[in-house]
């Protein structure tokens, strides 16, 4: 899924002391639907150079949002 900005704005990521710049117009990609265990996305982040920082889970519907930083 894509986001349209509806004008300029900057977007701030307290959890990673984080603000971007967004230009009227521009899109950002907000969703990648996979299935995966909490545990593999750990290890696959990992060996690609990101830290865990949080993890969301729903306890009605099997899913969960989580955050990784760059290292």
């Amino acid at each position: 899924m894509h986001l349209r900005a509806a004008g300029d704005q900057i977007a701030s990521l307290r959890a990673l002391d984080l603000r971007v710049n967004v230009r009227d117009g521009e899109t950002i990609w907000t969703e990648s639907s996979h299935k995966f265990e909490v545990s593999e996305l750990a290890s696959m982040a990992e060996r690609a150079g990101f830290s865990f920082l949080r993890c969301w889970t729903d306890e009605e519907w099997p899913f969960a949002e989580l955050l990784y930083c760059a290292e």
